[in-house]
């Protein structure tokens, strides 16, 4: 892997993490739309869906961001072992 390759790697890396905290704080509304048991509605393709509050907001950003971070990791390991 050429450096330009391994700097490329990394910020598209960084780019996903930065993406997932921007997207974990802009579903923080979804939290206030919860109901008394602390459910809300999620509408798909396949419908709608009712799931616990905190799994619906933090689950995608959660995913999106250890995406990002073993993309970081393997692009560190695959410069380094040259």
């Amino acid at each position: 892997m050429s450096k330009a390759q391994y700097i490329t790697a990394m910020t598209l890396s960084i780019l996903l993490m930065l993406g997932a905290v921007v997207l974990a704080l802009s579903s923080l509304d979804t939290l206030r739309k919860a109901d008394e048991k602390g459910n809300v509605v999620v509408r798909g393709r396949g419908g709608k869906a009712e799931l616990p509050a905190h799994f619906a907001v933090f689950f995608p950003p959660t995913v999106l961001f250890l995406i990002g971070l073993g993309f970081a990791y393997m692009s560190y390991r695959f410069y380094h072992d040259e």
